[in-house]
C-alpha cells in the first residue's frame, strides 16, 4: 500500500503492538510481584 492510507495503517499497527507489549509487561510484573510476596 502506498499513500497516506498506508502510512496511517502502519502507524496504527505499530501503536497496537506497542500497547499490547506494554500491557503484557505490566501483567508480567504484577504476577512477579505477587509471587515475591
Amino acid at each position: 500500500m502506498t499513500g497516506p492510507f498506508g502510512v496511517v495503517l502502519e502507524i496504527g499497527f505499530v501503536l497496537c503492538m506497542i500497547v499490547l507489549l506494554v500491557f503484557l509487561i505490566q501483567q508480567f510484573r504484577r504476577s512477579g510481584r505477587d509471587d515475591d510476596n
